[in-house]
C-alpha cells in the first residue's frame, strides 16, 4: 500500500559522493563557480511526496515521514489544483498564471490569498521564492554551481543518495542558511525535508510548483 511505501521510503536514503546530486543545466551557461559553503538549519521534518500520472494531469500526494500517514493530497482543477488533507476535506486552492511565474494558494474558508509563489526565468539559473502573507517571511532559492567536468549545475545534499533530477532544490532563510531541500528518492518518489515551524502545505504547494515549470 501507498502508507507502507512511505515508510519504507524512510530507510531509503544512503551516504553517497556528493557530485551524484546534480541539476541538470544549460549548455550555454558554463560557468566556473567554485562551491559555496552551505550552512543547514536541523532539517528534522519532513515529507515524502509522490506523483501519480492521472491522464492528462499529474497528481500529488504528501506522507508523514514518521508515520507514513497521507497528509495532504492535490487534484488537478481549472485553476490550477485543489488541496485536501486525509479525510478529503478541501482546505484550498492553489492558482497559477498562464505564464507559470506566478502561483497563489486561497484558503477554502475565505478565499483570501495565504501563500505566494513567483518565479523569475530571466536569470541563467530560474530563481524563486515563496512569502507567507500572514507573517510577511520570504524564503528564496539556493542557487546552484555549474561544474564543467559533469556538465550540470550542481547542490550539495550533504551526500544524500538522492537522484539528479530538475526538481530537486534547497531553499535558505536571510542569513544563507538551508531551511527547506527537495530530492528525488525514485521515479515519482521524492523527499522533502524542512525546519518544523514552517506550514507543511506552504511547503506541499511549493514542491507542485517544481513539477509545472
Amino acid at each position: 500500500c501507498l502508507c507502507a511505501r512511505a515508510r519504507l521510503l524512510c530507510s531509503y536514503l544512503a551516504m553517497s559522493d556528493d557530485d551524484k546530486n546534480t541539476k541538470t543545466g544549460s549548455e550555454e551557461d558554463k560557468s566556473d563557480n567554485e562551491s559555496v559553503e552551505t550552512e543547514w538549519a536541523n532539517l528534522d521534518a519532513g515529507l515524502f511526496i509522490r506523483t501519480e500520472v492521472r491522464k492528462p494531469h499529474l497528481t500529488f500526494r504528501a506522507f508523514d515521514e514518521n508515520t507514513g500517514g497521507i497528509i495532504f493530497e492535490a487534484k488537478r482543477c481549472w485553476a490550477g489544483y485543489t488541496i485536501y488533507d486525509h479525510e478529503q476535506k478541501c482546505l484550498g486552492v492553489f492558482e497559477m498564471n498562464w505564464g507559470r511565474t506566478h502561483y497563489a494558494l486561497k484558503a477554502h474558508s475565505d478565499k483570501h490569498v495565504i501563500v505566494e509563489i513567483n518565479y523569475n526565468f530571466s536569470t541563467p539559473y530560474h530563481t524563486f521564492e515563496i512569502k507567507d502573507l500572514h507573517s510577511g517571511t520570504v524564503i528564496k532559492n539556493r542557487l546552484p554551481v555549474w561544474r564543467k567536468q559533469y556538465n550540470c549545475w550542481n547542490l550539495n545534499f550533504r551526500k544524500k543518495d538522492y537522484r539528479t533530477s530538475t526538481k530537486n532544490f534547497q531553499m535558505a532563510d536571510e542569513k544563507g542558511v538551508a531551511i527547506i531541500e527537495m530530492g528525488k528518492l525514485e521515479d515519482g518518489y521524492y523527499r522533502l525535508e524542512h525546519v518544523p515551524d514552517i506550514d507543511r502545505m506552504h511547503l506541499f504547494v511549493l514542491a507542485i510548483t517544481r513539477f509545472q515549470i
